[in-house]
């Protein structure tokens, strides 16, 4: 399992950071594809629990709001897409003739799509920010640092259990070891790229912490749906959602404390 994870990491991690460094419409598309690689999955979970998983619905909802991040201007004309596709698929479910009325699969399908799209859309915004490129990879490598961090410490010295109910293997030593990690790493960066040191420990905690809790909350989609990886696609390391699941709340956390506190 660890040879794969370190296979996949070696050929995963230039692929990505060529698309980062590409930025543009290179980098919209690649992360396009990842939402909804990442729904896709999201939506088997659904399914495999049981639910009425709403393909059109989450998929189109996902592609609305990466094209409404992408071109800012058309924003009126995508939140009325939104807004229309929202109504119909509401009124849809009343046109089923067979079985339960399956409003719980379209809420389930409505809110996964609005976690990952939605999310997954300042992984864009952050890229266009001034010195976008060396901001995500400021929201990057310190999310990357905590997860090995908390995975090497975890086999290392793991003993007491973090979040058992959710995710019963994860530690409180390998998730100290994992914020440690992303702190660091995060310090070390920020005074490369000229953040003052209070600003650059603050935001590798803050990192650190989202990248815990995106972790958690991928976890307990899986617990809920009784499957040890929300996919197959990354060897070693699961699917898509799997390995994204820490990024997703770090890198929004990462834009909001850039452009509200430093104000970028």
């Amino acid at each position: 399992m660890l040879a794969k994870r370190v296979i996949s990491a070696f050929i995963m991690g230039p692929l990505i950071l060529g698309f980062v460094y590409l930025g543009g419409p290179w980098y919209w598309a690649a992360v396009t594809v990842v939402a909804i690689l990442a729904g896709y999955e999201y939506l088997r979970l659904v399914a495999q629990k049981g639910e009425k998983a709403d393909y059109p619905l989450a998929i189109l909802l996902i592609s609305l709001l990466m094209m409404g991040v992408r071109y800012p201007s058309w924003w009126e004309v995508v939140r009325g897409g939104i807004t229309l596709l929202v109504a119909f698929s509401l009124l849809w479910q009343m046109t089923r003739q067979s079985g339960d009325i399956p409003v719980v699969g379209w809420a389930l399908s409505l809110g996964g799509a609005m976690y990952i799209g939605l999310l997954l859309s300042h992984f864009v915004s952050l890229r266009a920010l001034p010195r976008g490129l060396e901001w995500t990879l400021l929201a990057f490598f310190p999310v990357w640092a905590h997860d090995t961090g908390a995975y090497f410490v975890g086999r290392w010295i793991g003993e007491r259990p973090f979040a058992p109910r959710i995710s019963p293997k994860k530690t409180w030593e390998g998730s100290i070891g994992g914020w440690i990690s992303g702190i660091v790493v995060c310090t070390l960066m920020g005074g490369v790229l000229g953040l003052p040191l209070f600003h650059a420990s603050i935001l590798g905690l803050i990192i650190s912490l989202a990248a815990t809790g995106g972790d958690l909350v991928e976890s307990m989609f899986k617990r809920w749906a009784g499957v040890k990886d929300s996919g197959w696609l990354i060897p070693g390391h699961g699917g898509v959602l799997d390995r994204i699941d820490s990024l997703l709340f770090s890198v929004a956390a990462v834009y909001y404390y850039l452009v509200w506190v430093i104000k970028v």
